[in-house]
């Protein structure tokens, strides 16, 4: 969970880029939310490292109302996914994508996020020049497209619908290719319409729905154990220690002495000479299907 800490730190970075980063959960615009159950998502999204404040004339603001940019979203799903103690080389992968993101005028204080989500089939090539409108300025994220970023990471550990469908009054709005993910989000409880049950796929995504996504997105994978690395540890020690058993009594020869000795505590050579025979033939069955499951 440590290592967690220091990924989801890193999202703090990007969202307050242009500002003073905020180091307290007590907003001075707290109650300027679209809605007052957002309040209780933004001070989670805080508590858990995902969302930053900004800090202005000595006061802090969480500003729920506005718009969270591509790159933060796609910086927001690298921390949650735990990307940066996941396998993932950071320089080789930046290498690789490095004139790609070049061409398509990405900071470069972007490259590690915009890399990890090349790589892993989270954004496309084509995705990349809507990221930033110029050299200096990002596009907002419009809802569907969060969603796809969201659901594309998402389905890496949970399946998406053969027959995506959603009962929203503007389903017919959401384009074909963001319609499994809006879907999924939406099956899993994250990603949800209005109080008119509107998706509004085409608006831009704010802070505060923002908070929303990143909260509950988190919650599922910790309740998952999705961080629990000591517990993915564990299991797989115990999966190596069968394994290395298994392996052992494939030889023929083990079952034999087994079966030799197990014979010979009958106190008789005839059946100690018989369970020689079957142990060996049990081994050499054993060792036959155990090759069949590599």
């Amino acid at each position: 969970m440590k290592k967690y800490r220091t990924a989801a730190a890193l999202t703090a970075v990007f969202l307050a880029f242009n500002s003073v980063n905020v180091y307290a959960s007590n907003f001075a615009d707290i109650n300027d939310v679209p809605w007052d159950g957002a309040k209780t998502y933004i001070k989670q999204a805080y508590n858990n490292g995902l969302m930053d404040g900004y800090e202005e004339n000595g006061r802090r603001y969480f500003k729920a109302n506005k718009s969270v940019t591509y790159i933060e979203t796609v910086q927001m799903i690298y921390s949650i996914m735990n990307a940066n103690v996941n396998n993932f080389d950071r320089n080789k992968t930046v290498s690789k994508w490095q004139s790609t993101m070049e061409s398509n005028e990405i900071p470069s204080w972007a490259y590690n996020v915009v890399a990890y989500a090349l790589e892993n089939s989270i954004l496309t090539i084509n995705d990349l020049r809507i990221l930033m409108r110029n050299k200096t300025t990002q596009n907002n994220a419009r809802r569907q497209d969060v969603a796809v970023i969201f659901g594309k990471a998402l389905s890496k550990v949970y399946d998406l619908s053969e027959y995506p469908y959603t009962y929203y009054d503007d389903s017919d709005v959401i384009s074909s290719v963001a319609m499994p993910y809006v879907e999924l989000l939406n099956r899993l409880d994250l990603m949800v319409g209005d109080s008119d049950n509107r998706f509004n796929p085409k608006n831009y995504i704010n802070r505060a729905e923002m908070a929303v996504l990143v909260s509950k997105t988190y919650k599922l994978l910790d309740n998952a154990g999705f961080y629990n690395e000591s517990n993915h540890n564990e299991n797989k020690n115990d999966e190596e220690d069968t394994l290395t058993l298994a392996k052992l009594f494939s030889n023929w020869y083990v079952g034999a002495v087994v079966g030799f000795a197990l014979g010979t505590f009958k106190g008789d050579l005839t059946t100690a000479s018989i369970g020689f025979v079957i142990g060996a033939a049990v081994s050499w069955i054993f060792k036959k299907c155990l090759m069949s499951k590599k």
